[in-house]
């Protein structure tokens, strides 16, 4: 499954420019989605300097991303900028549990209860 993954207010609480604390049970929730084979798309409206910073806050969390701000297998069917996905996880979305972290700015992705989506059996 290709799962499009926000930075700020999802991995992260809400900092920007800078990078924020991190969320609870993001890191590890997303180290299993990719040792299950789950291709991770960071998809955020960071860019240059600060996109830079978010990619490297994943990495020195040994979160590798499938791709950042595109899928790499979409131009051999579309020329859409919109980034395609099988998931979004993203704090903006409707439907997606937040949850209020202590000294965070705002609700952040209650990964939780998102990865209950995933590792559930009975949701597959």
């Amino acid at each position: 499954m290709i799962i499009a993954i926000d930075f700020d207010g999802t991995i992260v609480d809400h900092n920007y420019p800078l990078v924020g604390r991190p969320v609870p049970h993001a890191i590890e929730t997303m180290k299993r989605l990719i040792k299950e084979k789950h291709l991770l798309i960071l998809y955020t409206v960071r860019s240059g300097k600060y996109l830079d910073a978010a990619v490297d806050y994943c990495e020195e969390n040994d979160i590798q991303f499938w791709a950042v701000n595109n899928n790499p297998e979409q131009s051999k069917w579309s020329d859409s900028p919109k980034v395609h996905a099988d998931k979004y996880i993203d704090d903006a979305s409707v439907g997606v549990p937040l949850r209020e972290y202590p000294d965070f700015l705002r609700p952040a992705v209650c990964w939780e209860s998102v990865s209950k989506y995933f590792f559930n059996p009975t949701n597959s």
